[in-house]
């Protein structure tokens, strides 16, 4: 079990608070990136459908010079309308302010169509309101279509511009599932990128724990047999970080309590041989006395005798 007060468990402590960092920074700008992208894909719309506009207006050019009748020229630009694509299968198309529509290249059953009364599956006049947005010079709107190929509508946003001098509203969109898409593979990124890092910060900072905390284990150990007078050995006395500064001092501590013990067991030798010769002494002179005790009672015993 890891504890708060000590190093391991502040230097995991700091490790999960390295990994919440991370993760937030890598939330806030999938965030940030995500409304970015929002925000390009819209910008984008705009940008091409200026550049759509730019290319009726050359046709336009080319009506009002003489170099081609205003129905021929009408005619090229829709064309060249009709074949322009970008990301893939995305098109433009054209209708009139009186929401008629004049080209579309995906479903050219509508070419001519009166779509003022058509609705989406929401139930919003889509080509009436953006007829009313060109004629009020442009904008964004958003509503229900179909992918090329497909029946089921889904969401989209388009553009669209007005053409005056022909009375046109162009536009194009971008599918909404589009944009959640790319998001989702941005916030994938985001998070596989995230756990690789928030990965190699644990294995890191787990690693340069283990270098701490064992060295400290193994002289806390060492400290302790010191303390009970157990012989003991001292490890990292060769590392030039701090924990190798404690190893030597702890190891100094080690050859003062070897050599205190070493005096005290060379002590205690002393007074065993000064014991034993005090004890021989104590005997000597206790069987000299005894054998001069006999001798001066066998004198005595004589002279009683005489």
């Amino acid at each position: 079990m890891i504890r708060l007060n000590s190093i391991a468990g502040r230097f995991h402590a700091l490790i999960i608070l390295a990994v919440l960092a991370v993760a937030g920074v890598a939330g806030l700008s999938t965030y940030q990136l995500t409304a970015s992208n929002r925000t390009h894909r819209t910008e984008t719309l705009r940008s091409l459908t200026d550049t759509a506009l730019s290319s009726v207006g050359h046709y336009a050019s080319l009506a009002k010079n003489g170099a081609l009748d205003e129905e021929t020229a009408k005619r090229e630009a829709l064309a060249a309308l009709s074949s322009m694509r970008y990301d893939g299968e995305e098109y433009f198309f054209v209708i009139d302010f009186d929401a008629r529509m004049v080209m579309h290249p995906i479903k050219p059953e509508l070419d001519g169509k009166d779509l003022s009364a058509s609705t989406d599956p929401a139930g919003a006049p889509l080509f009436k309101d953006m007829a009313r947005l060109a004629r009020n010079g442009g904008g964004y709107y958003s509503y229900l279509w179909p992918r090329p190929g497909a029946e089921q509508p889904v969401p989209k946003t388009s553009y669209v511009l007005p053409f005056p001098a022909w009375g046109w509203a162009i536009g194009t969109g971008v599918y909404v599932d589009d944009i959640a898409a790319e998001n989702r593979s941005s916030a994938i990124w985001a998070a596989v990128s995230t756990l690789v890092i928030a990965a190699l910060l644990v294995l890191v900072a787990s690693w340069l724990t283990r270098t701490i905390t064992r060295p400290m284990r193994a002289l806390r150990a060492s400290m302790a047999d010191i303390a009970a007078g157990r012989p003991a050995s001292v490890a990292g006395l060769d590392r030039s970080d701090e924990v190798g500064e404690m190893a030597r001092v702890v190891d100094v501590f080690r050859r003062n309590a070897e050599e205190r013990n070493a005096l005290r067991a060379e002590q205690e030798r002393a007074d065993q041989e000064r014991q034993r010769r005090r004890e021989a002494v104590e005997r000597l002179i206790s069987g000299f006395g005894g054998d001069v005790g006999r001798r001066l009672d066998a004198v005595i015993a004589e002279m009683n005798g005489l």
